[in-house]
């Protein structure tokens, strides 16, 4: 190469130059920087090569750093006793004692301040409210709140051990994405719209965060290599719930939902109870995000007391499209997407409990999800799960 070839000529002629004199010194440079020059002239550009994704990924970080400036100006602007909300959610597995399906993910939420119309919420982009306009409804009966979400969350297969394609188990999968939130209720119905935008594979760092818990805690996983191929996310979510009865220290509602989208698609029913001391509006549910709408619909308690109840679901899933189960929907030619041999159960049953401790200025919550099998067992590896159980931790702090 040209550098070599200018590197090699002035080690030689160093030599004849201290036989020759100081003169030929300065010819000898002279020399080497015409070579090393002429290198340059010669060796051709090459043009950087686009990486959509990485483009992508960097798309999600600066919408999360401008929708976080600007709900630090409604924080500010939020009245003292309607304050905005801010949730630190972290899930994981190992409660159950194994790595399977979700295994673990977390993230930042936050909700704005309650307003009497849609208008007047504020702390996201507008688009996402463009859209909510169509999908929910108005009246003087009715509050609302807007929120944004931003979540990195990890799939894994059972045998973290096996550095090979496994295709008769679930696939590899990180997640990277950011959710925008409007809901419409009151102490007896919600309506809560969501529009998720994400990076599925390698760029989302899927492999990067579970090694380095897995290095601290236990052995590192090998096979991330065999992860489901880098892929935008785009998926709409909806939901609605009516409270069938509500007294003091118990109620019940009733919830339908719905998912489009290349990483899920499903409809839903289920009904959801709290019992204990009760702040007024609905259970929050731990979803991951893109399992469901991330709304907040608990009114914020005006008396400084705490209110501790517990929360419970149940839940039915009808799954037309589930990326965790099936693998790549855009891209083609992802070794496990075109291989696997597992068979997605179309209905899957989940069973939600949550305890809560909620304060006017901040509240805690622990809460576990479990499922029914989620895909036909006579087809997945043996000793592997075919349940997604997990647990989740999230703490909410208000400002204002």
């Amino acid at each position: 190469m040209g550098f070599g070839r200018w590197r090699l000529l002035a080690d030689w002629s160093w030599p004849h130059s201290l036989i020759s004199g100081h003169r030929h010194l300065d010819s000898v440079t002279a020399r080497c920087h015409y070579e090393r020059r002429e290198w340059r002239l010669l060796t051709p550009s090459v043009p950087a090569r686009f990486h959509w994704h990485t483009v992508l990924r960097r798309f999600l970080f600066v919408l999360a750093l401008i929708t976080g400036l600007g709900w630090s100006l409604a924080v500010l602007a939020a009245p003292s006793n309607n304050p905005v909300t801010w949730t630190f959610s972290f899930q994981n597995d190992k409660l159950f004692l194994h790595d399977n399906q979700y295994t673990g993910g977390g993230g930042i939420s936050m909700h704005s301040a309650v307003t009497s119309r849609l208008s007047q919420t504020h702390g996201t982009p507008a688009f996402g409210k463009a859209l909510a306009r169509f999908v929910l409804p108005h009246g003087p009966a009715l509050t609302y709140r807007e929120g944004w979400s931003f979540w990195q969350i990890e799939e894994t297969p059972t045998h973290l051990h096996k550095h090979r394609l496994i295709t008769n188990d679930y696939p590899y999968m990180g997640m990277l994405g950011w959710a925008n939130t409007f809901t419409a209720f009151n102490d007896r119905n919600l309506y809560s719209a969501e529009l998720m935008l994400g990076l599925v594979g390698p760029a989302a760092g899927g492999k990067q965060v579970q090694t380095a818990i897995h290095s601290i805690l236990s052995t590192p996983p090998r096979g991330w290599h065999n992860q489901l191929a880098t892929e935008p996310v785009i998926n709409l979510y909806y939901t609605f719930q009516h409270k069938l009865w509500r007294t003091p220290h118990f109620d019940i509602a009733s919830s339908l939902g719905a998912a489009l989208g290349n990483y899920f698609a499903y409809g839903q029913a289920g009904l959801i109870t709290r019992i204990g001391e009760l702040p007024a509006g609905f259970a929050t549910i731990p979803s991951p995000l893109g399992r469901g709408v991330n709304y907040d619909a608990t009114v914020t308690p005006t008396t400084d007391r705490g209110y501790f109840y517990l929360t419970v679901a149940i839940q039915g899933t009808g799954i037309a499209r589930s990326m965790a189960r099936q693998g790549n929907l855009i891209r083609s030619g992802n070794a496990w997407t075109r291989d696997n041999t597992l068979h997605m159960t179309p209905v899957v049953g989940q069973l939600i409990a949550a305890l809560n401790y909620v304060r006017p200025s901040w509240g805690v919550h622990f809460g576990m999800w479990m499922t029914t099998h989620t895909v036909d067992t006579r087809h997945l590896a043996p000793a592997s799960d075919a349940h997604n159980n997990f647990g989740a931790f999230w703490f909410d702090y208000r400002f204002g």
